[in-house]
């Protein structure tokens, strides 16, 4: 298989992908782990909310982040997308873990400065019986602050469908 060709090797509150590009204004080594320690945020961030701790799961947020989150409203802002309470909630309407993986991930750094992007699987129980099998895009924008890097911008989606109903197509699969 070319380094080029992705794979949907994932397990639950992980992040894997074949591909895994990064473009640099620095040094190859400073890439690296700078490369390293974004994949080991999201990898956490992934297993605290397939644990379903909130308090955990906000921690990687910067005070001012901006949040495009599939639910309403349209954006969350600083104390609003940090707030451990309104993720509990979330995390309520679930039984047991929640599945969460990401698939083809690409981190992309330049000094201080990054982004993540790629699909997020969720697959889980519902407390009201309901399965949830769902992929989403995710873009995930970091800033390193104070030598830590810290999610400033997070934006999830589903593609929508194109014939007039207006759904989301929460089907599809990378």
């Amino acid at each position: 298989m070319d380094a080029g060709t992705p794979t949907s090797e994932s397990v639950a509150g992980s992040v894997t992908s074949s591909r895994n590009e990064t473009v640099s204004c620095h040094n190859d080594e400073e890439t690296r782990m700078s490369n390293e320690a974004i994949r080991k945020l999201l990898e956490q961030r992934a297993r605290l909310i397939a644990d379903k701790n909130a308090e955990g799961a906000v921690r990687f947020y910067a005070d001012d982040v901006v949040n495009f989150d599939l639910a309403p409203p349209l954006a969350y802002r600083g104390r609003d997308a940090t707030d451990p309470g309104e993720l509990q909630r979330w995390f309520d309407t679930w039984q047991g873990p929640i599945g969460m993986t990401f698939d083809q991930l690409d981190i992309r750094v330049s000094a201080d400065l990054a982004f993540a992007f790629g699909f997020l699987h969720m697959t889980g129980r519902r407390t009201d019986g309901s399965v949830t099998d769902a992929w989403a895009r995710v873009t995930v924008g970091l800033e390193r602050r104070s030598g830590e890097w810290r999610i400033v911008h997070e934006h999830q989606s589903f593609p929508t469908r194109m014939d007039g109903s207006g759904k989301s197509a929460s089907d599809l699969k990378p």
